[in-house]
């Protein structure tokens, strides 16, 4: 049987498809591969099996490297792509410092011109006569060619891009009129926002990575080795979650920069990329086969809507990018500052709130005795552990030594969440002990659900119905509440932040976690008998 033929720019590796294409013998000398050798092709994974997805990725690549090889062999130092997102830097940053002064109270002001009507001027007309006279200056100034209202950003373009832009070239002339007209734009948007009307703010391009670049990583190549890396060691090793969480922070960023080198990466391709995916909706990884669209497929699908990503949600993205940036840092595949340092956006509070006490009355009297539902809640009231960490737990994970009866949690988020934590005394007293008397799972009636087969997931659905039956349905609140109480109830009690921690699986901080054995079994009871719920004495059903 003949052997199929690949399309086109295409090979398949592993099942995996790789856009590859030739660089022109003129141009080797130009391009370097790893060992500063000339560049004889350009091969980049396309990170997908699907040859449909490969051929759509090739034609955006051909384009891409189309223009670089222009490029090269014309010596010009940028494209017109590299211009266009100059000049859309250039705009954000004008309406950024607008912005900026105006909530300092230091908004330019000039004397605004009557109507000729005879009406009232319109609120903040001395800012928008100041914007006005700003806007027609810019005008003046390219129309007469004057360039030296951009000779500010000009400079700053060409350190960001390590780039030597000649005056009197048609490069240099193309970027000083764009950055004169995005100036003019941006007064324009800005007279806009002070008369309350809306403006559209340009979407990004995809970045836009230079390709002359020696002893080059490729990202995903890095992005693949950190991964290997973090799952290497069984004590270090990411959980499910996390490794999902980090994939997909990689997969979305390297198919944003069409997977350039990693030594490409700025900050402001860094912070671009987040601006881009904050667009996305924030149930858009809900919906089927969301995860194998690329990038600008998933931006036409669930970034044309009112929903955005909350800030909270694009920390996440930094993390998982800037712990990739400092693990190569470290490996001297990346020199410079990390891109992704201080990206991080201000979220706010802890969306997770605890229970008041007659909410948590009214939650206890609503849960069956006896049942699943009721034991789970109760140990996560009296425990603060996880729900996932309570959902697991096997009659053997109830354990005693010196007479302290504990839960043995072998199996949590992160490492400081692998610990001890001792039964209360209001749980023994509510009959836990028994429950463990058998072989198996503490709660047989959990069964695995979800993308990770979690035993928690079709109990955390029950408990918000359950909890929205009973009609507490106060925003912030969930079964992560009842961890909330726990631990303001230690709070409350005064214990010490390096015992909370030890009970709730965080980190204490580099000096306890690296000298410390931590506090034994016999003081970590009596911090948790420290817990206290006087209010719900009478709802616990204690016989």
């Amino acid at each position: 049987m003949a052997k199929r033929k690949n399309p086109p720019g295409l090979q398949q590796r592993h099942r995996t498809w790789y856009y590859v294409r030739k660089v022109p013998r003129d141009l080797r000398a130009r391009f370097s591969s790893k060992g500063s050798k000339p560049l004889l092709k350009v091969v980049v994974s396309l990170e997908t099996q699907n040859v449909r997805e490969a051929q759509a990725k090739r034609d955006e690549l051909d384009g891409h490297w189309t223009r670089q090889f222009e490029r090269a062999r014309a010596g010009a130092p940028l494209s017109g792509a590299d211009i266009a997102e100059a000049k859309r830097e250039v705009y954000l940053s004008a309406l950024d410092h607008m912005e900026a002064q105006a909530r300092a109270g230091l908004a330019p002001k000039a004397e605004p011109q009557e109507p000729p009507d005879g009406s009232e001027l319109e609120p903040r007309a001395d800012e928008i006569a100041a914007l006005s006279i700003a806007h027609e200056l810019y005008g003046e100034a390219l129309e007469e060619g004057d360039y030296s209202m951009a000779l500010a950003d000009l400079a700053a373009i060409e350190r960001r891009l390590r780039v030597k832009i000649e005056p009197d070239t048609d490069t240099y002339r193309q970027l000083a009129d764009a950055i004169l007209v995005a100036n003019m734009e941006a007064f324009a948007a800005r007279m806009k926002i002070v008369r309350g009307l809306p403006v559209e703010i340009p979407a990004p391009l995809p970045a836009i990575v230079r390709p002359v670049i020696r002893d080059a990583v490729a990202f995903s190549v890095a992005a693949d080795a950190f991964l290997a890396e973090m799952q290497r060691d069984p004590a270090t090793r990411l959980t499910d979650s996390s490794r999902r969480q980090y994939a997909k922070a990689f997969r979305l960023f390297g198919e944003y920069i069409h997977n350039g080198p990693l030594v490409a990466v700025d900050r402001k391709a860094a912070s671009s990329f987040l601006d881009t995916i904050a667009r996305l909706d924030p149930t858009w990884g809900q919906h089927q086969k969301s995860r194998d669209l690329p990038l600008s497929e998933l931006l036409k699908k669930f970034g044309q809507g009112e929903g955005q990503l909350s800030n909270a949600a694009l920390n996440h993205y930094v993390s998982a990018l800037k712990s990739l940036f400092d693990w190569a840092r470290k490996r001297g595949d990346f020199e410079r500052d990390n891109p992704f340092a201080e990206q991080s956006r201000k979220a706010g509070d802890d969306k997770w709130q605890p229970y008041t006490m007659a909410e948590l009355a009214t939650l206890l009297d609503a849960i069956p005795a006896g049942s699943t539902m009721r034991w789970v809640t109760l140990v996560g009231l009296f425990s603060g552990m996880r729900l996932e960490e309570i959902c697991q737990l096997r009659t053997s994970d109830v354990k005693n030594e010196a007479g302290v009866w504990f839960f043995d949690i072998l199996k949590a988020k992160t490492e400081a969440g692998i610990r001890r934590v001792p039964v209360h005394s209001k749980l023994i007293a509510v009959g836990i002990l028994d429950l463990a008397e058998g072989q198996g799972q503490l709660w047989p009636e959990l069964k695995p659900s979800g993308r990770d087969n979690k035993l928690s997931v079709d109990f955390s659905k029950r408990f918000g119905r359950m909890r929205r039956n009973a009609e507490i349905e106060r925003k912030g609140l969930a079964f992560h509440s009842l961890r909330k109480n726990f631990t303001t109830a230690l709070d409350q009690a005064g214990v010490a932040q390096a015992d909370a921690a030890v009970l709730l699986g965080h980190a204490r901080g580099f000096s306890f976690d690296r000298y410390s054995g931590g506090p034994g079994l016999q003081r970590l009871r009596d911090v948790v008998e420290r817990v206290s719920y006087p209010a719900l004495i009478n709802h616990l059903h204690i016989e």
